[in-house]
C-alpha cells in the first residue's frame, strides 16, 4: 500500500506544480502531467511478482490457468491503452486518443475471439 500512497502523493504534487506553472503562463506545464502519467505506473511494478505467483498457483490447475492468462492479457491491454489514451488527451490529441482506444478494443476482441469461438462450439454441441 505504501507504493500506492507514494504514487498518489507524486500525482498530487505533479498536478499542483503543473497548475501553478500553467497559471504563471508556462506553456510546457502539460508535460509535467504527461511525465507523471508515464512515471507513476512504475510504483505498481513492485507488485508484479506477487501477481505472477498467484497466477502461477492458479494456472497449476489446468483449464483455469488458460482463463486467467486470457483475463490478464485483456486487463493488461486495457491498462496500457488507458494510460496511452489519457496521455494523448493530456497533450490535446483527442483524435489520436480515440484511435488508441479503438485499437485497444480491436486487440481485446482479437485476444478473446478463440475463447468465444470455443464457447460457441460448445453451445452448438449441446443443442
Amino acid at each position: 500500500m505504501s507504493g500506492a500512497m507514494a504514487a498518489f502523493g507524486v500525482a498530487v504534487v505533479a498536478v499542483f506544480v503543473g497548475f501553478i506553472l500553467s497559471e504563471m503562463g508556462y506553456r510546457g506545464a502539460r508535460l509535467i502531467g504527461v511525465a507523471a502519467s508515464i512515471i507513476l505506473p512504475a510504483y505498481a511494478v513492485g507488485r508484479v511478482p506477487e501477481l505472477l505467483d498467484a497466477v502461477g498457483r492458479i494456472s497449476a490447475e489446468g483449464v483455469v490457468g488458460e482463463s486467467v492468462a486470457l483475463a490478464l492479457k485483456v486487463i493488461g491491454i486495457g491498462y496500457i491503452g488507458g494510460i496511452c489514451y489519457d496521455t494523448c488527451i493530456d497533450m490535446g490529441y483527442r483524435g489520436v486518443a480515440n484511435t488508441v482506444m479503438t485499437v485497444g478494443k480491436i486487440e481485446i476482441l482479437a485476444a478473446i475471439m478463440p475463447a468465444v469461438s470455443e464457447l460457441l462450439k460448445l453451445a452448438i454441441d449441446m443443442l
